[in-house]
C-alpha cells in the first residue's frame, strides 16, 4: 500500500480517468474531493433508508390501509385522476398482471399464462365499497411498482401524487420518503445537470431499483451494490492504488 499517493506520481485505480470516456457523463478523473466524498455517503446511507422504509410502506399497504371496509372520502377522486393520467407506471403495472397489487391484496402473485387475474375474480362479487378498494389496490400497486431508490433524489410527478395520497391516508412518511414531496434541490439539479452525484450515474435501471418488476415476487433488501460502493469509497480514501 503506497501512504503517498501524490507525492509518488500514482493514480488511483478508482479515479483512472480512463474509466471514463470523454462524453460518457462520469466524473472527471483526480480525487474525489471532501464534499464529493460527503454527498457520496449522504446517497448511500438514503439508499439504505429507502429499502428500509420500502419494507414498512408496503407493511403498511397491506395490513393496515387495503384491509379497511370502506375506502377514504377522496378515493373516487384518485382513481380517476390517476386513471386519467395514463401514467407509465400504470400501463406497466397492467402489463405485469398487477403482480405488486397482487402481493399487496394477498393473492397469487404469479398468474398462469391464460388464467383470469383474481383481482378480476374478486371483482366480480365485490360489493361497491370492496370494488373500490380492488380498484385502488390496483393503483397503488403501480405507484409502488414505479418506486425504487431514484424516487427520493428524481422523483416523477406520478410518484409524488402516490405519496401525497398515502400521507393524506395516514401513512406518516419517513425522512428519507419526505424527500419525494419535498426534494433535495442540490441533488436534484446536479443530476440534472448530468452525471449524478459527484459525477456518477446513480439512477438504477427499473429492475434494479425495485425487484418487484423483474422478480413479481416480495421485495428482500438489497445492499450488494451498497457495499460495493462503499467499499470503492473505502479503497480510494485509503489511498490503494496501481503504481
Amino acid at each position: 500500500m503506497c501512504i503517498d499517493a501524490e507525492a509518488n506520481g500514482h493514480v488511483a485505480r478508482w479515479d483512472n480517468t480512463s474509466a471514463t470516456p470523454a462524453g460518457a457523463g462520469g466524473r472527471p478523473g483526480g480525487p474525489r474531493s471532501e464534499a464529493e466524498k460527503a454527498e457520496r455517503r449522504r446517497v448511500i446511507a438514503n439508499n439504505k433508508d429507502w429499502d428500509s422504509a420500502a419494507t414498512v410502506r408496503r407493511d403498511w399497504l397491506r395490513t393496515t390501509f387495503l384491509a379497511r371496509k370502506t375506502a377514504p372520502k377522496d378515493a373516487v377522486q384518485f382513481i380517476a385522476a390517476t386513471l386519467g393520467r395514463g401514467s407509465h407506471d400504470v400501463r406497466r403495472a397492467m402489463e405485469s398482471g398487477h403482480s405488486t397489487a397482487r402481493q399487496l391484496l394477498a393473492m397469487d402473485a404469479v398468474v398462469d399464462h391464460g388464467s383470469t387475474n383474481p383481482i378480476a375474480t374478486a371483482g366480480e362479487t365485490a360489493t361497491p365499497a370492496r370494488a373500490t378498494m380492488l380498484a385502488l389496490a390496483i393503483l397503488l400497486g403501480a405507484g409502488e411498482q414505479g418506486t425504487g431508490r431514484h424516487s427520493w433524489r428524481t422523483p416523477s410527478s406520478e410518484t409524488r401524487a402516490y405519496f401525497a395520497a398515502l400521507q393524506r391516508w395516514g401513512y406518516p412518511l419517513s425522512p428519507v420518503e419526505q424527500l419525494v414531496l419535498s426534494p433535495d434541490t442540490s441533488t436534484t439539479e446536479a443530476e440534472q445537470a448530468g452525471g449524478g452525484v459527484g459525477g456518477e450515474n446513480h439512477n438504477e435501471t427499473d429492475d434494479e431499483a425495485n425487484p418487484m418488476h423483474a422478480t413479481g415476487q416480495e421485495v428482500v433488501e438489497d445492499t450488494g451494490a451498497i457495499d460495493q460502493n462503499a467499499d470503492e469509497d473505502t479503497v480510494s480514501d485509503s489511498h490503494q492504488v496501481i503504481s
